[in-house]
C-alpha cells in the first residue's frame, strides 16, 4: 500500500499524466484558435500523446511545441485539404437535400461511405505526420491503406473522437471538462489504438534502413576491394 502511494508510485504517476493531459489540452486547443494552425497543432498532440502511451514522456510542453513547429507546413497543408473537402461535402449535402439534384439512393450510400472512410484518414494523417517522415502524398495514401487495412481500429479511434461532441449534446454542462480534456483524451484513446500498428511500420522502417546500410557496406567493400586490386596491379606494373 506504501509503494502505491509512493511518489513515484501509480497514484501520483497517474495524477501526473492526469494534469499533463489538462495542460496539453489547453495547449493544443489556444494553438487551434487561428483556425490556419489547427492541423499542426493536433499533429503536435498526437505526437505528445503517443510518447505517453509508450512512457517517453519528460517535458511535454518543450516536445509539444517542438512538434508543432517541425511539422507545421505539411500538417497546415493537410488541415488546409481536409478543410476544403469539408465545406464540399456540406455544399453537397445542401444541394442533395434541397431537391436541386436528384441522387438515386445506391449512389447516395455510396457517396456517404466514401465520404465516411475519407474523414476516416485524418486519424491517421496527422499522428503519421508527427511520427513518420513522408512526403504529404506518401502520408495521405498510407492513412488509407491504414483506415481500410485496419477497418475495425479505425472504427474504435473515430468513437473515440466522438465521444466528446455525444457529451456535449447530452450535457451543456459538461463543457468545462472538455476545455480540459475533450481533445487529449480522446487523441490518447487513439494513440493507445494506433500504437501497435505504428510499432510494426517502425519495424519495418528500420529493417528497410538495415538492408539500406547493409547494402552501403557491401558497395563500400565492393569499392574497397577494387581498389586494392588495382593498387596491386599498379605495383606489380612497377616491378615490372
Amino acid at each position: 500500500m506504501r509503494e502505491f502511494f509512493d511518489m513515484e508510485g501509480p497514484f501520483f504517476r497517474g495524477l501526473s499524466t492526469v494534469a499533463d493531459l489538462m495542460i496539453l489540452n489547453l495547449i493544443a486547443l489556444v494553438c487551434s484558435l487561428p483556425i490556419v494552425t489547427a492541423g499542426a497543432s493536433y499533429a503536435a498532440l498526437h505526437y505528445v500523446c503517443l510518447k505517453i502511451i509508450r512512457g517517453e514522456e519528460n517535458y511535454i510542453t518543450k516536445q509539444y511545441f517542438s512538434a508543432f513547429k517541425q511539422n507545421f507546413k505539411q500538417a497546415t497543408l493537410a488541415w488546409l485539404l481536409y478543410l476544403a473537402l469539408i465545406v464540399l461535402l456540406i455544399t453537397d449535402y445542401r444541394i442533395i437535400t434541397g431537391g436541386v439534384v436528384k441522387v438515386p439512393f445506391p449512389i447516395l450510400i455510396g457517396i456517404i461511405i466514401v465520404t465516411f472512410v475519407l474523414l476516416m484518414t485524418a486519424l491517421y494523417v496527422f499522428p503519421l505526420l508527427a511520427r513518420f517522415e513522408n512526403t504529404l502524398g506518401g502520408t495521405l495514401r498510407n492513412a488509407v491503406l491504414l483506415t481500410v487495412g485496419a477497418f475495425p481500429r479505425s472504427l474504435l479511434m473515430m468513437a473515440f473522437m466522438l465521444v466528446p461532441v455525444a457529451l456535449f449534446f447530452v450535457s451543456p454542462a459538461i463543457i468545462p471538462f472538455l476545455l480540459m480534456f475533450g481533445l487529449s483524451v480522446p487523441v490518447l484513446g487513439c494513440a493507445w489504438v494506433y500504437n501497435p500498428l505504428f510499432k510494426k511500420l517502425e519495424a519495418q522502417a528500420g529493417g528497410a534502413e538495415s538492408a539500406a546500410e547493409s547494402a552501403d557496406a557491401e558497395d563500400v567493400g565492393s569499392a574497397d576491394e577494387e581498389a586494392r586490386e588495382s593498387a596491386q596491379s599498379a605495383e606489380e606494373g612497377a616491378d615490372a
